[in-house]
């Protein structure tokens, strides 16, 4: 018999969206699976585009992403579990080509590729593929780093605690959860099909400004990260990596700031690996990285400007 699958959608004020998602899931060509929405005491009509073949479950308050995504799988009855934003949709056939991966391989994470829609263009994002022999190193890497167009098994998530903490900002919840599984060596496979559609209904966001909130998550997500390594004994195994990856993800932040006072508040995040790796970053960061130590980031603001015309 087919494996139960549980698609599962955390719900706050998107009937705007909703019924494209949903519809995308009802079309799957997989004959079993449910279907457990989880609405963040929404305040729009997302409610009312529900009927009787999902299973709904409703907070008396607004949660948050990263508590309403925890509470859909925990309530899921099914052996996979395949998490969808409630402004994406899923190709018809995505269940199907996942799940036999999964048999087909036995693997905990099976990754596909992603249709990724911008405000005026569309990409493919590939799927997982290794760049090390090493998971766990991949994942800090972050080369792979969405929950979404990932079929996992359930039992997984669950018996390692694979969960964000109930206070992290959803920015970067993806990342953290991840790293939980890798640190317990899942079996990982990947299709090259796209099954899964990513929406961004609101500005570009490669180019979007960022905001001290975003720093704030990125210093939040490697306290944890290097927590969790401290506690399995693995900190010096991956302190160089860890190091770069730190160095990487401030300059790309750094990149798309354009509030001189946020890059003035950040410029000591990860001074000191910055100043250890820098050198390891692209040619185009490597720049943006020196800029910090020069204080010329205004001039970054005018050359991202002219770049985006």
């Amino acid at each position: 018999m087919s494996p139960l699958v549980s698609i599962c959608i955390p719900v706050f004020n998107a009937e705007k969206w909703l019924n494209e998602c949903l519809q995308s899931v009802k079309r799957q060509t997989y004959p079993n699976i449910e279907i457990v929405v989880v609405d963040d005491g929404s305040t729009d009509n997302s409610l009312a585009l529900l009927d009787d073949s999902v299973r709904v479950i409703r907070q008396a308050q607004n949660m948050g992403l990263v508590y309403t995504r925890r509470h859909s799988i925990e309530e899921a009855k099914g052996e996979y579990i395949l998490c969808v934003d409630a402004d994406d949709y899923l190709e018809p056939d995505a269940v199907d080509i996942l799940v036999k991966k999964a048999l087909d391989t036995q693997a905990d994470i099976v990754d596909s590729a992603i249709e990724e829609h911008l405000a005026n263009r569309s990409r493919t994002l590939p799927p997982y593929r290794p760049q090390s022999e090493d998971y766990l190193e991949d994942v800090l890497r972050d080369r792979i780093c969405h929950l979404c167009a990932k079929l996992i098994r359930r039992s997984f998530m669950m018996e390692h605690d694979c969960w964000a903490p109930q206070d992290f900002p959803s920015y970067l919840e993806d990342r953290i959860v991840l790293l939980r599984a890798a640190l317990y060596s899942p079996r990982v496979a990947s299709v090259e099909q796209v099954t899964y559609h990513y929406m961004h209904r609101t500005a570009d966001s490669l180019t979007v400004s960022k905001t001290q909130a975003h720093f704030d998550a990125l210093a939040r997500y490697w306290q944890e990260a290097d927590k969790l390594l401290q506690e399995n004994g693995l900190a010096e195994r991956y302190a160089k990596v860890c190091g770069r990856q730190k160095t990487e993800d401030k300059a790309v932040l750094m990149l798309h700031v354009a509030d001189n006072k946020v890059r003035k508040n950040n410029r000591e995040l990860f001074a000191a690996e910055e100043k250890k790796y820098a050198k390891y970053l692209s040619r185009g960061l490597r720049w943006c990285s020196r800029l910090v130590g020069w204080r010329l980031w205004p001039l970054l603001s005018i050359w991202d400007a002219i770049r985006r015309k």
